[in-house]
């Protein structure tokens, strides 16, 4: 009775799992199979997942070509064509001509010829990768991808440095230095043009070899280029924000690019660089300020007062040649705030000596009128 009971749990609880297994499958298995549905008259998409091209020169424009079809029953749709960068282009080749492509149909056994163009990118020496994408309404393929493939990027230049740090720069001073460039392993190169985006302040000129009066400084290596001489002028305190571009016969509407970068300070710089009157505190107005001029490089300067607008006060913690000095400036008389308002604007004038130059400075004053 026992052993018989133990076999009626046995039994049941195997064709419970089977049963729940065959749920399972049910209810997991697609309700028309990829094969079914090509059966019932879905579209089919036919095309290669991916393109082998040949080596191509870093920065030049390229199209491949390729051809997509429609092998199923049904009007095939290509929508939401996406692509690596916003400059390359696709588009759809008809009598010769490219039109460009956002959206495709082909009715069954219908093909297009589509078109790619790009900009080479990538890290020159390495291969180049592109791809590109796009959703279907072909159920075995949904999105799509295809990717185009290359050996090697080539034809690269190579600037040392990659970037030009100028750091700070005195008011008046001149920085020089260069960049040197070289060229891809087996490619022939020729400089056409060297500019600088901001030339008031950066200058830049290209140096060939055969322009070079010590050659024997120049670098070993065959694939040397020649020197780029980049020239900063201190003339105005302020960021230095240019880029260097060096234009390839090869490729002359994509110029690589060096930033220089930087800042240009004052002999003598003042904290803080504007006076503001009144300052708003709990107290109330306080129409006194504390500043301090210091040498950007620590340098001991001297520091007088030139010319002060009547009403204002300055004094300077010392006279003694300092590398910083403390200033207090304050309104003598606030109920004539408002005249001294009127007038024109008014600025500190500061005269000194560091490293036996004369420096000027002025110091704008402003009102804020809001505290009134």
């Amino acid at each position: 009775m026992f052993q018989r009971a133990k076999y009626h749990r046995t039994s049941f609880f195997l064709g419970a799992l089977f049963l729940v297994i065959i749920v399972a499958a049910f209810c997991t298995r697609p309700l028309i199979t990829v094969w079914e549905y090509s059966v019932l008259g879905a579209p089919c998409l036919v095309s290669p997942d991916w393109i082998e091209v040949t080596e191509k020169e870093f920065g030049t424009l390229v199209e491949t070509k390729f051809v997509v079809s429609n092998s199923g029953k049904s009007t095939l749709q290509l929508t939401n064509f996406r692509k690596g960068c916003a400059c390359d282009s696709l588009a759809v080749v008809e009598d010769g001509k490219n039109i460009s492509l956002t959206s495709m149909n082909f009715a069954p056994g219908k093909s297009a010829e589509i078109s790619f163009t790009q900009r080479v990118r990538g890290e020159v020496g390495k291969e180049m990768s592109s791809l590109i994408g796009f959703e279907t309404n072909d159920p075995s393929h949904p999105n799509f991808s295809l990717s185009i493939r290359g050996p090697k990027v080539t034809g690269g230049l190579f600037i040392i440095p990659e970037f030009l740090d100028v750091g700070s720069l005195l008011k008046g001073q001149i920085f020089e230095s260069y960049l040197e460039l070289f060229c891809d392993s087996g490619a022939e190169k020729i400089v056409v043009k060297v500019l600088s985006t901001a030339p008031d302040q950066v200058q830049a000129r290209f140096i060939p070899l055969s322009e070079m009066k010590n050659p024997s400084t120049n670098p070993s290596d065959k694939n040397f280029l020649g020197r780029v001489l980049v020239r900063v002028r201190g003339d105005n305190p302020g960021g230095i924000n240019s880029f260097v571009k060096v234009f390839l016969q090869s490729r002359p509407d994509l110029p690589d690019s060096v930033k220089v970068f930087g800042k240009v300070v004052q002999l003598v710089e003042f904290y803080p660089d504007v006076v503001r009157f009144p300052q708003q505190s709990e107290p109330g107005k306080i129409y006194q300020v504390n500043c301090i001029a210091r040498s950007p490089y620590g340098q001991p300067f001297t520091l007088e007062v030139k010319e002060s607008p009547r009403g204002i006060s300055v004094e300077i913690e010392s006279k003694q040649p300092k590398d910083f000095h403390s200033i207090k400036i304050a309104v003598i008389e606030p109920s004539k705030i408002d005249q001294m308002m009127s007038g024109k604007p008014l600025v500190l004038s500061f005269f000194g000596l560091i490293d036996g130059k004369p420096f000027r400075f002025t110091l704008p004053i402003q009102w804020n009128t809001e505290a009134f």
